[in-house]
Order: structure tokens, then sequence, then C-alpha cells
């Protein structure tokens, strides 16, 4: 017995021994496979910097380039990620853009983008935002405004496909013309969404995306016919809907209609005051003046391709941290990156809608008013307190009127001091 039990510790042992050399070999093939992965990543990686490195700028090449940036903060929407950058510290002039692309400038950020091949130039005004629907061959495009102001001007060639600019309700046909395009809330409009296009040069066709709207000039004669409309040089058209009062929904939107105005005086001096800073740039001269800009390019596509594979990876259920390459971090370093997501949403569109933005000087205009007021309530209340009794009143304005007027007063001004306070640029 004791034989034959010697004889199964023996087998046992070298079994053992020889499982664990199988799991040592095992382990030494799985860190040689990933020490070979490592390497071919790093050799993809090497390979595909030495090509961003030799990029050149193709004829045929597509896309937008930022020129000139003033303000605060722009925010890209690409492929499913939100990048921001600080206009003051990011290197933003010569980013490329591309179609699908959201832009979003903040409070008093303004941009400017050409569109390449061609020499047309947009102008992003501040709390605006702005897609690239698409982009032609010839320097073309489909755009959309979703909130906020712009300015085209526009490049014509023989060869150009169309340029438009939208809103919701409105379409703006633009040839070889300098116009703006509004699609904002004020208070006159009671905040609801309105539209207007000017024309500074050539002439643009406006036109209701509605199919029910009716057409007017200056004279209020209804001309009966769908909503299109073409402006020329100082002129402007406003498009707006019919509010119609409904007993359990409040109001309803009823027919477009359409004005074609003379251009407001507020409108030029804006436009004056934020005119556009940038020159076009030839497409032959486009390496010259950004050296970079096809790798910039090339980065910036492969950027836009990995985000997109980043949000399919989520959009399949899965964590982000188990997204391939997941620890090496941030895309890149220039601008905040932050998680894709799956919609935007309009709340976090139109998050910092600043309505009336011609009327820079609302804070100043509120401060006079107030003040003016609290001065006046504040000299009543102290007449009332003080000299109430010397006039014949009644006992109650001295001790009760007086008193509540001079806090009423004092509250009134402090709001006026606190509006020239806070009126920017002072």
């Amino acid at each position: 017995m004791k034989k034959y039990f010697l004889v199964f510790f023996a087998i046992a042992f070298t079994s053992s021994g020889l499982f664990a050399q199988l799991e040592d070999a095992q382990l030494e093939d799985a860190q040689l496979q990933d020490a070979q992965l490592q390497d071919a990543q790093l050799q993809d990686a090497q390979l595909e910097d030495a090509q961003l490195q030799d990029a050149q700028l193709q004829d045929n090449d597509i896309f937008g380039v930022i020129l000139y940036a003033d303000g605060n903060q722009l925010s890209i929407f690409r492929s499913g990620e939100l990048i921001q950058y600080d206009i003051s510290a990011d290197d933003i002039i010569g980013l490329p853009l591309f179609e699908g692309d959201m832009v979003q400038t903040e409070g008093n950020s303004f941009v400017e983008i050409q569109l390449i091949p061609g020499e047309s130039i947009i102008k992003i005004a501040e709390n605006t935002s702005f897609e690239i629907i698409n982009m032609g061959n010839t320097g073309g495009g489909n755009f959309e405004l979703l909130y906020g102001r712009v300015r085209a001007k526009v490049s014509q060639s023989e060869d150009q496909e169309g340029f438009s600019l939208r809103s919701r309700s409105t379409v703006a046909e633009l040839g070889e013309t300098d116009a703006a395009f509004d699609y904002v809330a004020t208070r006159e409009s009671f905040y609801i969404l309105e539209t207007a296009v000017y024309c500074f040069e050539g002439s643009v066709e406006v036109s209701s995306t509605s199919g029910e709207g009716e057409s007017s000039a200056d004279n209020g004669e209804n001309t009966g016919e769908t909503a299109m409309m073409r402006i020329s040089a100082q002129e402007m058209v406003a498009v707006f809907q019919e509010q119609i009062p409904e007993e359990k929904q409040g109001f309803r939107s009823g027919n477009t209609h359409m004005e074609i105005r003379n251009m407001a005086s507020g409108i030029n001096s804006y436009w004056e005051e934020h005119n556009f800073k940038a020159s076009a740039i030839k497409h032959g001269d486009m390496d010259k003046v950004f050296p970079n800009m096809a790798s910039k390019l090339a980065e910036a596509r492969r950027q836009a391709k990995l985000a997109a594979e980043r949000r399919a990876f989520m959009d399949s259920g899965k964590s982000l941290s188990e997204f391939p390459g997941a620890e090496t971090g941030a895309l890149q370093q220039n601008g905040q990156r932050y998680d894709p997501i799956q919609d935007i949403g309009m709340s976090a569109i139109l998050r910092n809608i600043q309505p009336e933005i011609y009327h820079t000087q609302r804070l100043a205009i509120n401060g006079a008013v107030f003040g003016i007021l609290g001065a006046l309530v504040e000299s009543t209340g102290v007449f009332f307190t003080y000299f109430s009794q010397n006039a014949g009143l009644d006992p109650v304005f001295r001790e009760t009127y007086g008193p509540v007027l001079m806090i009423a007063g004092g509250l009134s001004l402090t709001v006026g001091i606190l509006s020239f306070i806070m009126e920017p640029g002072k």
C-alpha cells in the first residue's frame, strides 16, 4: 500500500510541475503578444505622426478655418463631443471646422470663418449657436442658425454652388453679397424667436419654410403670395408668425408674415462696430499663412473619427472606460474636451440667450430709470416724514407712508447704482 501511495504522490508532484510550467509558458506568450501589440500600436502612432508631418494641403480639401477670434469662450460640438476653447489662451487661429460641426460663442465673443477652397467668410456674433450643415466643392454650402446672429460676405465664382443660411422658419439664398441673419428673442416679441435678414451689399432672396406665409411691403398691402422676397442694399426682411390666443394653451403660431423694411440705424451701428476683421486667404497662399495647416487638418480629422468611434462605443451600451486606449486621457491638449454625449439638447445650445444684443446700453438705461424713480420716491418719503405735520397732513403720512417710501426709494437707488456698475465695458 505504501508503495502505491509513493507512486501516486510522485505522479501528482510531476503533473503539478508540468502544469506550472505550462501556465508560465502561457503567461510568457500573453506578455509577448501584449508587447508585440504595443510595439505595433507604437509603430502605427509613429507612422501616423510622420504622415501628419508630411501632410500637404490638397486642392480638393473642403473645410472651414478660423481666421479671427475675439472674446472669452468658443465651443465646438463635433461627433457627439463637446470641445471648449479659451479664446485668449488657446491657439484657435487656423483651427479647422468640418461639416456637421456646431459652433457656439459666449457673450462678447466673435469668430470669423473662411470656407475653403472658396473665399467666403462667415462672422459668428456673440451668444450664437451655428451649425455647418454641408460645404460645397467651390466654397458654397448650407448653414443653420440655431440662435443668435451671423454675417456672411460671400465671394461668388461662376461654378460655385448655392450659399444658404437658414433658421427654423426662414431660408436666405446669398449670391455675391454681404448680408446678416438674425434669429433672436426680444422683449418686444415677448421672447418669441423671430427672424430678420439684412442686406448690406448685393441682393438676398428670402423665403419662408412654413409654406403658408404672406408677403407685404412697407405700405402694408398683402400680396397674397407665398412668402418669398428679394432685398437689395440697405434693406431688410422681418419674418414673424402670428400668435393666435387659445383658451387652454395660451397661444399657437399662425401664418408666417414677411415685411421689407429700410435698414434700422442700430443694425448698421452694431455691424460697423463688429465689422469683419480678417481678409480672405487665397487657397494657394494657405500653406504660407498657416504652414502647418495640412497637419492640423489631418489631426482634426483623426480626432473627429476617434470621437465618432467613442460615441458609437457608448451608444452600444458600453462604458467609455472600456474603450481601447481610454487610459491615454484627453484626445488633445488644445481645448477642454468632455466625454461624448448622445444629444446636446436645446437647453445646452441656448443656455446663454441674450435678448436684444443691439441694445448694448440696456443696463445703463435701466439704472437711470431706477435712479430717477428712486430719487423721487426717496424725496417724497423725506417730505412725508419730516414736513407732513407742518403741511397739515394726517399723522399717518409721517408715521407710515414716509418711512415706507424712504425704504423703497433707497432700494430703487441701489438697483440703479448696481446697474451702472454691472454695465458691460464699464
